[in-house]
């Protein structure tokens, strides 16, 4: 089992990106009040800056569980994102997730490209893309290749590995 709370309330969804009903993106900090949806923490923080960790979410399970709601939530991040994150130079973030009219923060955020569009590349991909047992990535989203050190003498040293 992966995540109860994620599939008896869909945490996953409507509790991260996917939780202004408007926009469907989701503030930089919530908390669960009664119902199903998060609310920002704090009136200044129902932003949303283009940052990955939900597509990065989705990209793991879906690789872990092959379950096609993972990349039908990232196509549906991505059309969101598409719809109301894309200004005429790139990307923007959003000053309010809960405005139907929202304003932008002028900033498109290097971790948006280099993260967030990696992710979903990734979602997209066939498993042998960067396939998990041969490839970590850190929290930068740099992929690092995993190293099997099974009968490898390492530099310096007569005793092998």
């Amino acid at each position: 089992m992966l995540c109860t709370l994620c599939q008896t309330r869909q945490t996953c969804r409507y509790g991260v990106l996917f939780l202004s009903l408007v926009l469907k993106l989701g503030p930089e900090a919530f908390k669960f009040d009664s119902g199903l949806e998060a609310v920002a923490v704090r009136q200044n923080e129902k932003y949303y800056i283009l940052r990955p960790e939900v597509i990065e979410t989705y990209w793991y399970m879906w690789r872990f569980t092959h379950d096609p709601k993972y990349r039908q939530w990232g196509w549906e991040a991505a059309q969101a994102i598409d719809k109301y994150c894309r200004v005429s130079g790139g990307f923007s973030g959003v000053k309010d997730v809960y405005s139907s009219n929202p304003t932008y923060d002028d900033v498109q955020q290097s971790f948006f490209l280099a993260e967030t569009l990696k992710y979903l590349y990734l979602l997209f991909s066939s498993d042998d893309l960067m396939p998990l047992e041969s490839w970590v990535f850190n929290t930068e989203a740099h992929p690092l290749p995993v190293l099997h050190l099974a009968n490898l003498t390492l530099p310096g040293s007569q005793t092998k590995r």
